[in-house]
């Protein structure tokens, strides 16, 4: 019996294992792939025992270098760490403006020097997360190792990989995203009072220090040019109250948002007070509103809001509120009388179910985010 055909196998298996061999950190774990990196991510960290705080390096290649996939890792090592329960160290590694300067040497796990990136107030002290990436075979291969620098002692490590081609889509949908955040918004914006006498009815174009009179009716029309969120209310200067015209709310691009409906008005019962309407509109309206209610509540407290006056302090604390929406570094500031605003070349028609037709020019509005602010006065009839 010939035996060469199964020596050729044996040899043959032989090479395949001792390539595995060399390169044994590219060899993933219990699942050959994985939904996403975030999941990925999440199956190497949950093995482990219990992170609590952690200097988080992000992911380099070899070299040291970033390559276009790194953002997105990073974005995704950052969540499967918040699903952990794990809190970062916001003074070390890629929480800080510049990341840090690494690199792998020699097949090391960890890169150079990685004991002195724990933070600058806390020198060698505390767990350190360094990520690592290599590419092959239509695979990106993820590495990730835990260690601490207190003792210089590697405390666990664990790799994974996942489809280079769903990576690259991620990549690419990542960039379109970071692109259409930063766009500006375009919102075209009316704001019309109404004042019915003897059976007629007039239309008041309501501007910054505009006064109505008790019986007068208000209503707003909006239209962005893009989907984004929008929030309109009224506030009264007398005692801090809220009125919400438009819930905060997804609206959707060219089609018109009423406030509080098409054919609906808020009425103004009493005189003798200082309203300001706010717009705001913006990709994304924080839900948790709680801190600038209580900032507002605190201005009326110490008694820094009368009428017209102080109403700045209000606006300043809305802008703040929408700068923690926005990913680049335009400043917000309130729109107001005195700034530039465009005006629609041609007047939009409105007709209303009593048989009451208005004509009325927009301002065109445009920013990152949007918030426009109208004080006015409301006097006895």
């Amino acid at each position: 019996m010939n035996n060469r055909p199964i020596f050729l196998v044996f040899m043959i298996l032989g090479f395949v294992v001792s390539g595995f061999v060399s390169c044994s950190w590219l060899i993933p774990g219990r699942r050959a792939q994985i939904a996403s990196p975030e999941v990925a991510l999440s199956e190497i960290i949950d093995k482990w025992s219990r992170v609590d705080s952690v200097a988080v390096l992000g992911f380099r290649d070899h070299w040291g270098k970033s390559p276009t996939s790194t953002d997105v890792l990073n974005q995704a090592l950052l969540s499967a760490l918040g699903r952990s329960g794990a809190v970062v160290n916001p003074d070390a590694g890629i929480t800080l403006s510049e990341a840090p300067t690494m690199r792998y040497s020699g097949g090391q796990v960890l890169p150079t020097g990685w004991r002195d990136l724990t933070g600058s107030h806390m020198p060698r002290h505390g767990l350190v997360l360094a990520g690592q990436i290599r590419e092959a075979d239509n695979w990106t291969y993820l590495r990730l190792a835990l260690a601490d620098a207190t003792t210089g002692e590697l405390r666990d490590h664990g790799t994974t990989r996942i489809s280079q081609g769903d990576l690259d889509q991620l990549v690419a949908a990542a960039s379109a995203d970071s692109a259409v955040a930063t766009a500006p918004l375009n919102v075209a914006y009316h704001v019309v009072a109404r004042r019915d006498d003897a059976g007629f009815a007039e239309m008041i174009d309501v501007s910054e220090g505009t006064t109505l009179i008790e019986g007068d009716r208000l209503q707003v029309r909006l239209q962005a040019a893009q989907d984004c969120e929008a929030y309109v209310f009224l506030y009264a200067s007398e005692d801090g109250e809220r009125k919400n015209l438009l819930e905060p709310q997804r609206i959707y691009e060219g089609r018109w948002t009423y406030a509080p409906g098409e054919n609906s008005w808020t009425s103004f019962s009493e005189g003798d007070q200082v309203f300001t309407l706010y717009l705001l509109v913006a990709r994304r309206i924080d839900e948790d509103r709680q801190t600038l209610w209580e900032r507002l509540d605190e201005l009326h407290a110490q008694a820094q809001i009368d009428r017209m006056s102080g109403l700045h302090l209000v606006d300043e604390a809305l802008a703040d509120y929408l700068q923690q929406t926005i990913a680049v570094s335009d400043s917000v500031h309130a729109i107001r009388a005195g700034d530039s605003i465009d005006l629609a070349t041609e007047a939009e028609t409105f007709a209303y179910s009593d048989g009451v037709v208005f004509e009325h020019q927009a301002e065109n509005l445009q920013g990152s985010v949007i918030l426009r602010a109208i004080s006015f006065h409301v006097r006895w009839k």
